[in-house]
């Protein structure tokens, strides 16, 4: 009896000991004063494919814009041409951008509820924007631009979750202030602004990564929420974020918590700015209610966390979607078929800690 009470006690001090090594409490452990750096690669890759039908009448106008721009003596100029487009086309949009830089954490304040308050800065390393596979210099006018020399200040709190955020509303409104000086047309001028602006709130919403309250046991899953706005598309999406702590694990000869996770997302009721998607052939489009929209986003992230040290060393997350869009084409009152508008997107965005 004395043998099965001893070796019962062992088993529970036994099986004690694995818990506790596997259980945590995530937390950001900064100090007043402490700076820290860590270096963001943020690659997108969009493609807006446009197909109308191939019976549309020929009264009806189907016309595309050309800008082009052309040097003279006083310096350049631009010009706007109006040209037919044949009925049954295929239109393809691609925006590809990757952009490095270091995000710098500037720690002002620790006060002693917890709440931690950040000014973050970004230097920008490189960045590289191609349209219809063709490298754009947008001078004045990139994610490059619109960062430098610019701060935010972000209140937190030791588990990551942002109580406010001040200089976004100021950063986004520069976007669509350098947007309006390009020399193109009111769709392409769109289309970039979305994708900047999407690229900016990335940086802004994954610089820091938020984590549950209280202790975590290997196996343990939470979720939380966030809203997003799908460049181009111009439709809200509620991305869902679902965690998992999966133990520990040394990289870099650091000791790690592992959180891996999933991304899925719903889109909302509204319905896309048409006028940006098929210029004027938006006009005949009787009614906004008849426009079918669906689509889906999936995506999977990777944390590695130094729990001791209360500081992120890596976070990926990858993900892919899609946007469908079918517009019935009106002639008075008779449809002429329908406008087949697909957007597919792919993202990898990667933060790690900069040590020099």
């Amino acid at each position: 009896m004395k043998k099965v009470i001893i070796g019962l006690l062992f088993l529970t001090i036994f099986a004690t000991g694995c818990m506790q090594k596997n259980t945590v409490k995530l937390e950001y452990k900064y100090n007043q004063g402490e700076v820290l750096k860590h270096k963001i690669t943020l690659i997108n890759d969009f493609v807006l494919d446009v197909h109308f039908p191939s019976n549309i009448p020929s009264a009806m106008p189907i016309s595309s814009t050309e800008t082009t721009t052309v040097s003279t003596p006083e310096g350049t100029a631009t010009t706007q041409e109006t040209a037919p487009l044949p009925s049954g086309l295929n239109k393809r949009h691609e925006i590809n951008t990757r952009l490095e830089l270091l995000c710098i954490k500037n720690i002002k304040n620790v006060a002693p509820d917890g709440i931690i308050t950040i000014e973050e800065r970004f230097e920008p390393l490189s960045e590289e924007i191609l349209i219809n596979k063709e490298s754009t210099l947008l001078e004045g006018c990139s994610v490059s631009d619109i960062l430098r020399d610019k701060t935010l200040i972000l209140r937190i709190t030791t588990s990551g979750s942002v109580l406010s955020t001040e200089g976004l509303d100021e950063l986004l409104k520069d976007v669509y202030n350098r947007i309006s000086l390009l020399g193109m047309d009111t769709a392409s001028r769109s289309r970039i602004g979305d994708v900047l602006r999407y690229e900016v709130e990335q940086i802004i919403q994954q610089s820091i990564s938020m984590f549950p309250g209280g202790k975590l046991t290997k196996g343990d899953t939470w979720k939380r929420e966030s809203i997003g706005s799908l460049p181009i598309i111009g439709i809200k999406s509620t991305v869902t974020h679902t965690d998992m702590f999966n133990g520990f694990e040394t990289v870099h000869e650091s000791d790690c918590a592992k959180i891996t996770g999933s991304i899925t997302s719903t889109l909302s009721n509204e319905k896309p700015e048409l006028s940006t998607l098929i210029g004027e052939m938006a006009n005949k489009v009787t009614e906004q209610s008849v426009i079918s929209v669906n689509g889906a986003e999936r995506g999977t992230t990777l944390i590695h966390f130094e729990h001791k040290k209360g500081q992120m060393l890596k976070n990926q997350i990858l993900k892919e979607g899609f946007v469908n869009v079918t517009v019935p084409l009106m002639m008075g009152t008779v449809t002429s078929g329908t406008i087949e508008i697909k957007m597919t997107t792919k993202t990898k965005y990667i933060i790690e800690k900069y040590d020099r």
